[in-house]
This record gives C-alpha cells, sequence and structure tokens, in this order.
C-alpha cells in the first residue's frame, strides 16, 4: 500500500509540473518565447492591469534591446493583454 501511495504521489508532483503555458502555438506565444524568452526564459511573471501598460513594457524591452517590429509588438501585447491580466 505504501508503494502504492509513493507512486501516486510522485505522479501527481510530477503533472503539476507540466503546466503547458498559455496560448502554446499561437503568434504572440511564439514571439514571446523567441524574442523575449532570452532574457526571461521563466515567462511572464507580472500581469498588468492594462493594453496601455503592457504596450509600455514590450516598448521598453525593444529600447534594452528586444527585436521586435511594430506589427509583431502588437501580436505580443496583445497576447499578453489577453494571458497575462490580473
Amino acid at each position: 500500500m505504501y508503494k502504492i501511495l509513493l507512486v501516486l504521489a510522485i505522479t501527481v508532483v510530477a503533472m503539476a509540473g507540466c503546466k503547458e503555458k498559455p496560448g502554446k502555438g499561437e503568434p504572440g506565444a511564439n514571439l514571446l518565447d523567441s524574442r523575449c524568452g532570452r532574457c526571461h526564459p521563466m515567462g511572464v511573471k507580472k500581469a498588468h492591469t492594462t493594453k496601455e501598460e503592457w504596450r509600455q513594457t514590450v516598448a521598453r524591452m525593444m529600447g534594452k534591446g528586444a527585436v521586435l517590429n511594430e506589427g509583431e509588438k502588437d501580436v505580443v501585447v496583445d497576447f499578453l493583454v489577453k494571458y497575462y491580466h490580473p
């Protein structure tokens, strides 16, 4: 019985760590991973409250070297607003 409970506990813990990222496969998720993931490998940690705040944050990151054109910036901002809001 102990072995079964141990295996069950390990399985539950392992599955909890396999949480998929929001929007997996969407263009915004791909851009976030490829362009922002260089400096932010752990993903988004802070949820902003407005689209304008995300727009300012992304613009600031572009000023620090994030490579996005204006169209890509809009895709990333829309993705962040959709999945990372309070």
